[in-house]
């Protein structure tokens, strides 16, 4: 009944009515309700076995025991279906031209020929009054079929013979078309089924795509980095070393040819050929913390003497070599990243490293890993924090090269694409990790939690014992862990399911009903009338609520009427005015253009004037430093002390506690959640090489303010760069032990000149501030030689909160912080920075602070944002900085985001 769906109501059955039921339906019906239900049967008939049992002995059975819930019920799913199969008839036999004897003719082909009191009782309780019948229609439906049975023991009346016959044949007719529409239904399951098929194969390969996907994102090969073919020059993987005269030596150990590492070994027969060294002098060193690097060499005439040669060495800082760690005692990859995750005592020679274990006939498997994934502290390796997933390799001994020194190095330059990847953390460790970050402090802080209740909050729910949880299911169910883990989220989702679920005989009618969604909606409507009966107090109440309601809402109706149209009329005045404005801010946008073309070239001639007028002015204020010099009010210099109260103090053991407190502190000088984390790092790393910066744009101050609470406790300087310039003044900053100096309003024309005078003391992090990020193209480029810039207004989304500072939290270094670690770091040439319209000393400076960055900070940060667009800016070299975006081989990509802010900071440029 696709169509003509019919839901019965409730109706009860009597003793008569069961046993007539009963009567009709054959033992193999009920035996293959036994079966599909044996654990009910089990109940009703403990000790039988159901597949045992003769169609007779389940026919037996339902009889005594057919007062049984469990036979109950399947007498009314077997009544429903029966009237349904009726109806559906009686509906073919009326659509065939047959209308009041459709149901009579039916019935006689049923068992309801010898109950037809049943029928009418059952069909009567439909909540559809269209198939109810009436007294009259009872005795008529009664007579038509006394009438046909008749018809059929005796042809006495030829009329109604015929209109028998003619009956049965209609009759013949509906069954045929039946038979037609049911093998139509056959083949379009048939075809639902073939397309299921399809669908189930298309989500394997779906299913199988994304997986090769996820593969190829851990593809290492870069083949960017390659070598460029120099018959003349070599490349080989060295060892650096100390010769006897204490000189810097790099021993041989591979060549690289025919993009793979060759054991090098020294031909004897050979020796006072050149090329055949095993020994290469070198001066610069590219990473201190790794022995073994990838350097190019050649030979060269030496322009002092030309009877001898030289060799020419510089490292080949792009190359990588991935040494090969074996374990022989480690049976599986498994096992080998339970090992790494224990930490293994081994002091690595590479910054890539594949960790390896020997399989047979000299294979292996391995996993790859790099300095981002690992924690290497005294010498002791484990996965960093934010590791979830390595690639896993299989290799052979012909890829693996032993040097002479007795380490082992992959042979080729790239692992590849790997093989699989294997979870270094379970999916449910992951998803509590995730969990615990989310808890973001901005989100507590609004809610008057402390910071530290906050970071407790995190520490607890750190600690949750899944692991426990799932190895207690694993256990009790025999399963495996991943069914387990699975087990527990089904658990979790579907709990409430399970909650009061009943006593056994309400569970073997709920799995009956199952079965029939009709007696689903039968069930519904019994509770539906007993709570329509028990509560008609008030639902009367309920009703006349409702009739209140509806008439004010029809009060209501004509002053929405009268509403609309007031809105209408007034939806038409501001059309109206909306086409002025437009009209109006056209005018005003080509004014505008007109404007900024006239300021654009009128700039380029304005800066010239000014840098001439500075120059001017600084001769001026050189003549005058004697006379100025006992001037000294002692107001244009502050210095402001730290907090001592322990309780409110953060003691920084390392960059990250130091960055982390700058952050929440960032936050509240109104720094975007989505930068903050970046700038701490940023002005860290400034801080750590005393790289003086200026601050462009709003909220300056308050950065410098909440980078001098995080960091040395509030101990810092303020110098106010106004009226005369005094030497006095800055001779005495440090005096007092502060090396943070805020520096306001330099850019004047008295203090401008005096900026190398100003930040002399290298021992001071120099941070100045402007509030127009549009006025500083209009100073002298050579500005940027002392001071790097920083725009915040790319990075501030709101004004600053400005607390009460005893109540604010504050930082400072521990003793044990190595502040020199790594202060002797050389400068690492940037490709991009060094493609800049810049000079090269201000590039020199942007590479040494990027660097530092990366060392203190290895998250991913913009360099954009906070490196090439400042400088870019700052000194006009915008149309520089655009064609190396361009460029997609340069690698800077900009979000649609960033995008937008771009087009605002640079309106007044044009781009």
């Amino acid at each position: 009944m696709s169509n003509n769906q019919i839901t019965p109501p409730s109706y009860k059955l009597n003793d008569e009515d069961k046993e007539f039921i009963l009567e009709q339906i054959e033992g193999d019906q009920f035996k293959e309700y036994f079966k599909r239900y044996e654990k009910y049967f089990l109940e009703m008939k403990k000790g039988f076995r159901v597949k045992s049992l003769t169609d007779s002995q389940a026919l037996e059975i339902a009889k005594e025991n057919i007062n049984h819930s469990f036979i109950v019920t399947f007498l009314y799913i077997a009544l429903s279906a029966e009237v349904e199969d009726i109806i559906e008839n009686v509906i073919r036999l009326q659509k065939a031209g047959l209308e009041k004897k459709a149901l009579a003719i039916t019935l006689v082909n049923s068992y309801f020929i010898n109950n037809v009191d049943l029928y009418i009782k059952v069909v009567n309780s439909y909540p559809n009054k269209k198939y109810h019948i009436n007294e009259f229609e009872e005795a008529e439906l009664k007579s038509t079929i006394d009438f046909i049975k008749s018809d059929f023991k005796s042809k006495g009346n030829l009329d109604n013979s015929s209109t028998f016959e003619d009956l049965t044949e209609k009759l013949s007719i509906a069954n045929q078309e039946l038979t037609k529409q049911r093998q139509e239904q056959k083949e379009l399951k048939e075809l639902l089924d073939n397309k299921e098929k399809e669908i189930n194969e298309y989500k394997k390969k779906q299913d199988f795509l994304k997986e090769e996907n996820n593969i190829k994102s851990f593809d290492d090969t870069n083949l960017s980095v390659l070598p460029k073919v120099n018959e003349d020059e070599t490349i080989s993987l060295c060892f650096k070393s100390i010769s006897r005269n204490d000189t810097k030596i790099l021993i041989r150990c591979a060549d690289f040819i025919d993009n793979q590492f060759h054991f090098f070994q020294k031909d004897m027969d050979n020796i006072d050929d050149i090329q055949n060294t095993d020994v290469i002098y070198y001066k610069d060193d590219p990473n201190d913390t790794s022995l073994y690097g990838v350097w190019k060499w050649h030979v060269e005439i030496n322009q002092n003497d030309e009877t001898k040669k030289i060799i020419l060495s510089s490292p080949a800082k792009d190359i990588i070599p991935i040494e090969v760690i074996s374990f022989p005692s480690v049976v599986n990859i498994d096992e080998l990243i339970e090992n790494i995750k224990k930490g293994i005592n081994y002091k690595p020679n590479s910054s890539k490293i594949i960790f390896a274990i020997k399989i047979k006939d000299g294979k292996y498997q391995g996993v790859l890993c790099n300095d981002k994934i690992l924690d290497i502290n005294n010498d002791t390796i484990t996965f960093a924090k934010d590791c979830y997933f390595v690639p896993a390799y299989e290799f052979t001994d012909e890829d693996v090269i032993d040097i002479k020194t007795g380490l082992s190095f992959y042979r080729h330059l790239f692992a590849g694409k790997p093989q699989s990847i294997h979870n270094v953390k379970s999916d449910v460790d992951i998803v509590k990790e995730v969990v615990t970050n989310s808890l973001s402090w901005s989100y507590c802080q609004s809610r008057n939690i402390l910071r530290k209740d906050w970071k407790n909050i995190k520490e607890f729910t750190s600690l949750i014992p899944t692991v426990d949880i799932i190895n207690k299911i694993e256990k009790t169910c025999f399963c495996s862990k991943e069914k387990a883990e699975a087990l527990l989220d089904d658990y979790i989702k579907n709990a409430w399911k399970y909650i009061d679920i009943g006593g056994l005989e309400d569970e073997i009618i709920t799995s009956a009903i199952a079965t029939r969604p009709e007696l689903q909606e039968q069930f519904k409507d019994l509770l539906y009338v007993d709570w329509k009966a028990n509560n008609q107090t008030l639902l009367q109440n309920a009703q006349i609520k409702i009739d209140e309601i509806n008439k004010e809402i029809n009060a209501n109706n004509d002053l929405l009427i009268k509403s609309q149209n007031d809105l209408n009329k007034i939806k038409k005045e501001k059309d109206e005015i909306m086409k002025f404005l437009s009209d109006k801010q056209k005018l005003a946008d080509d004014v505008n253009n007109l404007v900024s073309d006239k300021l654009k070239k009128a700039r380029e001639n304005v800066v010239d004037f000014i840098s001439n007028l500075t120059l001017f002015n600084s001769t001026t204020s050189n003549n005058t430093k004697s006379v100025t010099k006992e001037i000294a009010p002692i107001q244009q210099y502050n210095v402001y002390d730290s907090i001592n109260n322990p309780n409110k103090l953060n003691c920084h053991k390392s960059w990250n506690d130091a960055i982390e407190t700058l952050a929440i502190e960032l936050l509240n000088a109104g720094v975007s959640e989505q930068y903050n984390n970046s700038l701490a790092a940023f002005l860290c790393a400034a801080y750590y090489i005393k790289q003086p910066i200026i601050l462009i744009g709003p909220n300056a101050i308050d950065i410098v303010k909440a980078f001098s609470k995080s960091i040395v406790a509030n101990k810092h300087g303020v110098l106010c760069c106004d009226g005369e310039y005094s030497s006095n003044i800055i001779e005495n900053i440090g005096n007092n032990g502060e090396n943070i100096v805020l520096i306001n309003n330099i850019i004047t024309n008295k203090w401008i000149t005096r900026i190398p005078e100003i930040i002399f003391n290298q021992d001071i992090f120099y941070v100045a501030t402007h509030p127009y990020s549009e006025n500083i193209q209009f100073e002298p480029k050579s500005l940027y030689n002392f001071m790097l810039p920083l725009f915040t207004e790319l990075f501030v989304d709101k004004a600053p909160k400005h607390k009460d500072l005893n109540k604010e939290s504050f930082g400072y270094f521990a003793d044990s912080f190595q502040f020199d670690t790594k202060a002797n770091t050389s400068i690492e040439e940037n490709t991009i920075i060094y493609k800049l319209g810049i000079n090269q000393l201000i590039k020199n400076k942007l590479s040494y602070l990027l660097k530092t960055l990366k060392e203190i900070y290895p998250n991913q940060i913009d360099e954009f944002l906070f490196f090439y667009l400042p400088i870019s800016y700052a000194t006009n070299s915008i149309n520089e900085l655009k064609t190396i975006v361009s460029d997609n081989s340069n690698g800077i990509s900009i979000s649609t985001e960033l995008n937008k802010k771009l087009k605002y900071f640079l309106r007044d440029m044009n781009k």
